[in-house]
């Protein structure tokens, strides 16, 4: 019998294991390569990765992925417009502590940004604080002068302000509470599609094509992060981004770390690179939170 692999399905080689993705119904599924190939094929048969091709071998489908900034075309707008806060959580969103500076972005430097992002196409814009209701006019400011797709604010403990909300939903703008995947890494957090799934091979699954706007205007691959890219007082942000400043921080795919590059889910899962470094004191460190051994093939503590 003459069996291919779906022209959906991909194969990723890890340091032990065999990691089969089926990128249209978004499931993995694990072999062993010491196990006998016969019983190996019928399970893969089973499970619907492998085709009967009679002979004919089968188109397999590959998404041209090229990096955003080639159309000015951001997947993500991270932009924090107020460091007063009035809720009280324990964690405001910075990654071990709480953030608290008590000012506001200006209405000029916003204008500023706002021009600047002019025929620049944005996936998702994240509306950051302290709480970022106390500036309603900035959060109607970013409505109505940058496009993009989805409009979010990030706010804990959102019950509270039910008014502020409803003036939110009414203007397109939903709340969140949560800015990034989950930290947690195990098989239950593995879910791309196909596009996703390429994407990751060439880009970081987090910093890749996202910039990050902070107070001062100055520019990051992600708000919790201390490095500097520039200014925007000073600097043009699509210069910037033509310029391959960002491009250091948006290529930092998983194949670029020791230990990943020897994972089978390497394309599958998020990452931090934010709480790596500040962990490990690498940025180019396994994601911190994983528990899994590529080189054992199994998952346990964190290693």
């Amino acid at each position: 019998m003459n069996a291919k692999l779906s022209p959906f399905v991909y194969k990723i080689k890890g340091k032990k294991n065999y990691l089969f993705f089926d990128s249209l119904r978004r499931i993995f599924f694990h072999v062993i390569p010491e196990g006998d190939p016969k019983e190996m094929e019928a399970q893969l048969l089973k499970n619907d990765l492998l085709i009967k091709t009679e002979g004919v071998i089968p188109l397999k489908f590959i998404p041209n992925i090229k990096s955003y900034k080639e159309n000015l075309i951001l997947r993500e707008l991270q932009i924090r417009i107020t460091g007063r806060c009035d809720i009280g959580c324990k964690n405001c969103g910075h990654p071990g502590e709480c953030f608290r500076e008590n000012k506001d972005m200006t209405k000029k430097d916003l204008k500023n940004i706002i021009k600047q992002l002019k025929h620049v196409v944005i996936e998702s814009i994240v509306i950051v604080g302290g709480n970022p209701l106390l500036r309603m006019d900035l959060i109607e400011m970013i409505k109505k002068g940058i496009i993009s797709s989805k409009y979010k604010v990030y706010l804990k403990d959102a019950k509270r302000f039910e008014s502020e909300a409803k003036k939110l939903t009414d203007m397109g703008v939903s709340i969140t509470d949560s800015v990034c995947e989950d930290f947690l890494i195990d098989e239950q957090v593995m879910d791309v599609d196909v596009f996703n799934f390429f994407y990751n091979q060439q880009f970081n699954p987090c910093w890749g094509n996202k910039i990050a706007i902070d107070l001062q205007g100055d520019l990051k691959p992600c708000l919790w992060s201390n490095e500097s890219i520039g200014n925007v007082k000073r600097d043009n942000i699509k210069d910037l981004i033509f310029s391959g400043r960002f491009d250091c921080f948006w290529e930092l795919s998983k194949d670029k770390f020791e230990f990943c590059k020897e994972c089978e889910y390497r394309y599958l899962c998020p990452d931090c690179r934010v709480i790596t470094l500040k962990e490990t004191g690498s940025i180019n460190a396994k994601t911190f939170y994983c528990p899994y051994s590529p080189g054992k093939g199994v998952w346990g503590e964190r290693v």
